[in-house]
């Protein structure tokens, strides 16, 4: 017990088409927020997911990142578009401390690091790949 109240962790298991991973929600009891709608997963599950899917499965989406060129945050006025390859995203997720979160309500997968970048990743729905969460 904290002063935050006692700290409740929930399991969910999420689906990525043939592949279940187990991913956690964290929160306080004596929070005012209410309970959040994103499921955390570790580096290794995230690249996991990428390295069993084709980067045609997906579509991305940049919000902003971090340009050495003018010493600060672009923000990228880009919408969904299907990537040719992911290996840069994974490489930057093995090398940097990204933290990745499934948001159900919107189907995205929130990856980003507060101080280099942040993308959105769907499953493209023509791919067939099937993203689902059961609790």
């Amino acid at each position: 017990m904290t002063r935050f109240g006692e700290k409740i962790i929930r399991y969910a298991m999420l689906q990525v088409g043939y592949k279940s991973y187990r991913v956690r929600q964290t929160r306080y009891s004596r929070s005012a927020n209410p309970p959040l709608s994103t499921w955390k997963l570790t580096k290794a599950q995230i690249l996991s997911i990428l390295r069993c899917t084709e980067p045609s499965d997906w579509w991305i989406k940049s919000h902003w990142h971090y340009d050495g060129m003018v010493d600060g945050t672009v923000y990228d006025q880009e919408d969904f578009h299907q990537p040719k390859s992911l290996d840069w995203l994974m490489e930057d997720i093995q090398r940097y401390d990204f933290l990745t979160y499934y948001n159900p309500e919107t189907g995205c997968f929130e990856i980003f690091n507060i101080a280099l970048a942040s993308y959105d990743l769907k499953p493209n729905p023509s791919s067939g790949l099937t993203v689902t969460l059961r609790t």
